[in-house]
């Protein structure tokens, strides 16, 4: 019988049971063990197995160069067939959920905005498989939104732990750090993001842009916005006024008013922009007011939105498996069948 490895005591018993199951019912349905009456004159039927494990109450056995030669005159199998199954389906219900269902739940909830449901997701997905990278990362941008930046941090820190190239982790532990204050490690965290995740260059530039203008160095800044938005120029016109902001700051009241213009060609109407051409149109003594643009409430979708998707790691990735109603259903008819064919 082979060594089931890998899962709980439930999932390793499930597995050999199954793979008892299916073994009898091939053998019985497709191979017609039993002869039937009007057969009787055939030859009895023998199959051989090296592997052929199967419970039986009366058999005829012999062996011969290391093989079990089987020939079935009597058996009883698909009453106690039923009643295993119906036992183990009703004894263990929850074995059909994984950690990993549980995590892909998580995200689900998560793109709802559902975050305090998918941390309960999370949280079970976490009980079960303490190592599972990506349920450690969903649960740290379901804590990010919900601004519990010390418990997000410890997530994603855990995330990075277990898997030190998980792209996401990364950036959204830069995403957390910048909200603590945190810039130069944020910066940093973006880079390593980037670094492993080459299309993440959006968000990260995006992001580091923010911390630097944060810091005040606007000269590392500018550059920064100018490179995010030329791989996105026309679908944030939030990000067009931080830069604004960004370069009124630094004194280039022209490039500001050209920065606050296209924001308003993209989004006409647009508070911000139109605060922030007022202030360097209105401005009589050179000096520019910033309007201080706010990510969240420029409208500009922010780079820690959990919408961002990437490619998990191979060994994070998972899959859903069968219900355990779909699951009993098969074996419950593999199990009539072969009392049909008895009969």
């Amino acid at each position: 019988m082979p060594k089931y490895k890998g899962g709980n005591t439930v999932q390793r018993f499930g597995s050999a049971f199954c793979s008892c199951l299916l073994e009898y019912c091939n053998r019985n349905i497709f191979f017609s063990l039993k002869p039937r009456a009007s057969d009787e004159a055939t030859p009895p039927v023998y199959l051989q197995s090296k592997t052929f494990m199967l419970l039986y109450t009366k058999s005829h056995t012999r062996r011969f160069k290391g093989d079990i030669s089987m020939q079935v005159t009597n058996y009883r199998f698909p009453p106690l067939i039923l009643v295993l199954t119906a036992l183990l389906l009703i004894a263990f219900p929850a074995s059909a959920q994984t950690a990993g269902t549980y995590a892909a739940e998580g995200d689900e909830l998560s793109d709802q905005g559902k975050f305090e449901d998918a941390l309960v997701k999370y949280d079970l997905a976490i009980t079960m498989e303490p190592k599972l990278a990506f349920a450690w990362c969903g649960k740290g941008l379901a804590l990010y939104n919900l601004t519990r930046y010390d418990e997000a941090l410890d997530a994603f820190d855990q995330a990075i732990a277990i898997n030190p190239n998980y792209a996401k982790a990364q950036y959204g532990r830069g995403l957390v750090l910048y909200e603590l204050g945190r810039y130069d490690d944020a910066i940093a965290s973006y880079d390593i993001a980037l670094s492993i995740y080459p299309e993440y260059a959006y968000l990260v530039y995006y992001g580091k842009a923010q911390a630097y203008a944060a810091r005040g160095d606007y000269s590392q800044a500018i550059p920064l916005f100018d490179q995010a938005l030329t791989l996105q120029p026309s679908k944030y016109p939030g990000v067009w006024v931080e830069k604004g902001d960004a370069m009124a700051a630094s004194g280039d009241s022209q490039g500001a008013l050209a920065a606050y213009q296209n924001a308003l060609a993209l989004e006409p109407g647009f508070a911000l922009a139109e605060a922030g051409v007022a202030a360097v149109q209105g401005d009589k003594s050179g000096g520019v007011v910033v309007t201080t643009a706010i990510p969240q409430a420029t409208g500009t979708p922010s780079p820690q939105t959990t919408t961002v998707h990437t490619t998990a790691p191979a060994a994070t990735r998972t899959k859903a498996p069968l219900s355990s109603l779909t699951c009993g259903a098969g074996l419950l008819l593999a199990a009539g069948l072969a009392l049909y064919r008895r009969h």
